[in-house]
């Protein structure tokens, strides 16, 4: 029963709408604090002493409806202290099967150490087909992001796109490692 109390605690403290998962989610915290890039609040996601190894993510899951057929970008400002291997924006968009269609966690162009507020931008294609949409912030091991101004939306195809897209390739790519 105290193990089942303390989670609830902890869970409580998560911005409305949200919810911790990743490789370690027991070992982040996250709350809603008074300092912000603008207005009156931003969302605090923080390593505890414990997060030695393994990822945590703040993170949503919503309906790709409103978005299928479309390419969306997912914007926010985002303030780091001492993150000591990295830390990113993600998005991941999901398709029939649990297939991913596309990704970024801008793992190629990290948050790292101490910050001032930055905007940081992920692009992808939301294909007819996909079923849903997972975003968020993650931070490897151990450091303190705020996170403030998300959005997300529908962008021209003149926006570049950021991530890995179809992921999965129908089929194998350069199997005999020949040059050109």
């Amino acid at each position: 029963m105290l193990l089942l109390a303390t989670l609830f605690t902890a869970q409580a403290e998560v911005p409305e709408g949200w919810f911790l998962a990743g490789s370690q989610p027991a070992n982040y915290e996250a709350d809603v604090v008074d300092e912000a890039y603008s207005g009156r609040g931003s969302a605090r996601y923080a390593s505890l002493p414990e997060a030695e190894k393994g990822f945590g993510t703040m993170m949503q899951a919503i309906s790709a409806e409103e978005f299928a057929g479309k390419r969306v970008r997912l914007a926010a400002m985002v303030k780091a202290e001492d993150v000591e291997s990295w830390a990113g924006l993600w998005m991941r968009v999901d398709g029939p099967n649990g297939a991913v269609l596309a990704f970024d966690n801008m793992q190629d162009r990290p948050i790292t150490g101490t910050s001032s507020w930055n905007r940081y931008e992920i692009v992808l294609d939301v294909g007819e087909e996909a079923k849903g949409i997972a975003f968020g912030i993650l931070i490897d091991r151990a450091g303190t992001v705020w996170l403030d101004d998300m959005e997300m939306e529908v962008v021209d195809d003149r926006t570049p796109l950021t991530g890995l897209e179809n992921a999965r390739a129908s089929r194998p790519v350069n199997p005999s490692f020949e040059r050109e």
